[in-house]
């Protein structure tokens, strides 16, 4: 049997012994993964989810004009993805 090693997997076993599976590329939001690792419709959420995965925006809804938090939430924004990730 072979491993199937995929970038930005998370997994973990749930309450009821289920093993889940979920993508988070960073910056980005928890997509929830159908099926076990290597199978048809996990490979095609997996593909699907790292191809149009949206950001976060930094802390958008809780800065206040005039703050610390909102120039740190400025400069950030000016930054290329890469280095602030």
């Amino acid at each position: 049997m072979t491993n199937i090693r995929l970038r930005y997997i998370k997994q973990f076993v749930d309450r009821h012994g289920r093993a889940r599976f979920y993508v988070r590329k960073p910056g980005c939001k928890l997509v929830a993964l159908p099926g076990l690792p290597g199978s048809t419709e996990f490979m095609e959420s997996y593909a699907a989810a790292i191809a149009d995965m949206p950001r976060i925006e930094v802390a958008e809804r809780r800065t206040w004009r005039g703050t610390v938090n909102a120039a740190i939430v400025g400069y950030l924004g000016t930054l290329p993805p890469a280095l602030h990730s």
